[in-house]
């Protein structure tokens, strides 16, 4: 062995795993060893690299990347299980992906923030977990906890009869300044953006279901820019309700956070895009689950279509996108002549 790490996790949006992994191999080239895992919080792509680990640090299609240090298979579900991943941390070797994570840019102190979950029949729970391998880290590495940006960010999963560790890479990505960053940013964004098929000379508008929406809908224009300008967080407008600031068929595509229930929030969304789309222009509405967004859409008036209605995770809790399609002119009138 060299001394390097070589294997890797990725954590995208659950439910886009696939749409995550093509872009992952269109940006890094193929990838050894891959096994996706399709969670509830996050999916889990498992894969080798040998190239750069410096690439991995500019993926817009996830949310954070970890140098793999080990698995455990066979994890029982009692104490034993958890003695057992205990003694398998405190075998590892963390130098190697140390190491990598201070190449990367991140911190190269002792210090470090554990992140714990159990998934599965465990009759040891996440607090057990955090606590036996901190202490773990403790003694055998001679690391100490501590939080904030210099501190490492490490992880340990058990997911039914199996348990892996890694170090989080630093990421390269725009920071938020302050608050909760909207629902419609990072990873998801780009992702959404790669479903629109979006170009760099389309232009579009971010709306976000956040704040009082009876009195403001907060929003974000994005003029010229491809699915990475729609990640980041900047150029916020706001609207009035119902009335966006923008000319008839002025947008190439329109994304909107469509998680408050169902009923005028809607109709005035689905009345703004049918106005402001152009013919063939794209919409994608972030909604609840199950989907009603496109049963809404049928039962009512607007000049629009639906391509698809994808299910997906976020925060842990179900979700569906709701893509739609502004009716090209001819279309209108073929309907029109039609219902004559």
């Amino acid at each position: 062995m060299d001394g390097k790490t070589y294997q890797f996790y990725a954590m995208s949006v659950a439910g886009l795993e696939d749409l995550a992994l093509d872009d992952m191999q269109r940006r890094l080239g193929p990838l050894q060893q891959v096994h996706t895992e399709r969670g509830k919080a996050y999916g889990r792509i498992f894969f080798t690299h040998r190239r750069s680990p410096l690439k991995l640090l500019e993926l817009p299609c996830i949310h954070d990347v970890f140098a793999l240090v080990g698995q455990i298979y066979n994890v029982a579900g009692g104490r034993e299980g958890l003695r057992r991943i205990v003694e398998q941390v405190e075998k590892w070797d963390l130098q190697p992906a140390r190491r990598l994570v201070e190449v990367c840019g991140g911190p190269g102190g002792n210090r470090f923030e554990l992140a714990a979950s159990v998934q599965g029949q465990h009759r040891f729970k996440r607090r057990d977990l955090d606590l036996a391998v901190g202490e773990a880290l403790v003694r055998h590495h001679g690391l100490a906890p501590g939080s904030g940006p210099q501190a490492l960010r490490l992880q340990v999963q058990v997911t039914g009869r199996r348990a892996f560790f890694g170090v989080r890479l630093p990421a390269r990505r725009p920071q938020t300044t302050g608050g909760r960053p909207p629902l419609i940013s990072g990873a998801l964004a780009y992702c959404l953006g790669c479903l629109l098929g979006i170009e760099a000379e389309d232009t579009g508008l971010v709306l976000e279901g956040a704040g009082d929406l009876e009195q403001y809908w907060p929003a974000r224009q994005v003029i010229y820019g491809g699915p990475r300008a729609i990640a980041q967080v900047a150029n916020w407008i706001r609207c009035r309700p119902g009335n966006l600031p923008l000319d008839g068929t002025s947008l190439d595509w329109i994304m909107g956070d469509g998680r408050p229930q169902v009923g005028p929030y809607w109709q005035e969304l689905l009345t703004e895009s049918a106005r402001v789309l152009v013919p063939g222009g794209v919409a994608l509405i972030v909604g609840p689950a199950p989907p009603v967004g496109g049963r809404v859409v049928e039962e009512g008036s607007w000049p629009l279509g639906v391509i698809a209605e994808i299910p997906i995770y976020l925060e842990g809790r179900p979700r569906s996108i709701l893509m739609l399609e502004r009716w090209p002119e001819e279309e209108l009138l073929t309907i029109e002549m039609g219902s004559g």
